[in-house]
């Protein structure tokens, strides 16, 4: 371990908790406050660094890691240094919010080791939750707000929404909090689905506007199925679907026009073709 010499004073959220920290060890794991205690710096004459707009609690898992390092084996672990007081069964999104935020601050101080630390933690996590857990709203929020957009983790948020998330599940606080999610994460989710096979039983005319149940049950398409599968690697389903949008020509036969008739745009007609 480092030689940790004298000590400085850290200040803490808005109730102003002090921790009392060494200099040296803390220089050595994080930039910030390596040019901090410089010369030049204010804090180093004072001896004193405010952080007035970090919570204990994400202070308390960077302090904790500070001096213990890789002795944090489990989520357990991660979760006592923190203060969660974590109920049974264990709340994943109390655990994750306060990963995320602790992840965030390594990055604002520029501690790799420890962001890192806290990185894999929180994959780890993830990989033994045997139930799947998708980040809440508002974990989402705070991390594409306060991370780089090339951290590796917000990928993996990505992942998990996608992965993870049933809509019908959310409570009405959680779904107050949709409007407010970042443009960039919804981004990477339409870009995550988009390779993926999307699978439906739905008929073609369901997805038209008819004035009225007769006028549907004329529909020429009402019992065209709609393509199965349609994917990046296999335009087959496009193609499948083109053949009801764009009529085929085949020299000799009459029949309805599908751009018309077939999709009732614009009313029946027949054609030469």
């Amino acid at each position: 371990m480092v030689a940790q010499g004298g000590t400085m004073i850290v200040e803490v959220g808005t109730e102003k908790k002090q921790y009392h920290v060494h200099k040296k060890l803390i220089s050595a794991h994080s930039e910030y406050f390596r040019k901090a205690l410089d010369g030049s710096w204010r804090e180093a004459q004072d001896g004193k660094v405010v952080l007035d707009d970090i919570e204990p609690t994400t202070f308390n898992i960077f302090i904790n890691w500070l001096y213990t390092q890789n002795k944090l084996a489990t989520t357990q672990d991660w979760a006592k240094i923190a203060d969660l007081h974590l109920e049974e069964p264990f709340e994943a999104d109390v655990f994750i919010q306060a990963m995320i935020t602790a992840c965030a601050f390594g990055d604002r101080i520029i501690a790799p080791t420890f962001e890192q630390a806290v990185h894999n933690a929180i994959v780890d996590f993830e990989y033994w939750d045997i139930e799947g857990h998708a980040p809440r709203n508002a974990a989402v929020i705070y991390a594409f707000e306060h991370l780089p957009n090339n951290k590796e983790i917000l990928d993996f948020i990505v992942d998990l929404r996608c992965a993870h998330w049933i809509p019908n599940k959310d409570s009405d606080e959680e779904k107050a909090l949709e409007a407010d999610l970042p443009h960039e994460f919804l981004l990477r989710c339409v870009k995550k689905l988009s390779p993926k096979e999307v699978k439906t039983t739905a008929k073609l005319c369901d997805y038209h506007r008819h004035c009225s149940s007769e006028d549907r049950n004329k529909c020429h398409s009402r019992t065209m199925q709609m393509p199965k599968t349609a994917s990046a690697d296999n335009v087959h389903g496009r193609q499948e679907l083109s053949e009801y949008v764009r009529p085929s020509r085949r020299l000799g036969k009459k029949r309805p026009t599908r751009a018309t008739s077939d999709l009732g745009f614009f009313g029946g007609s027949d054609e030469e073709i």
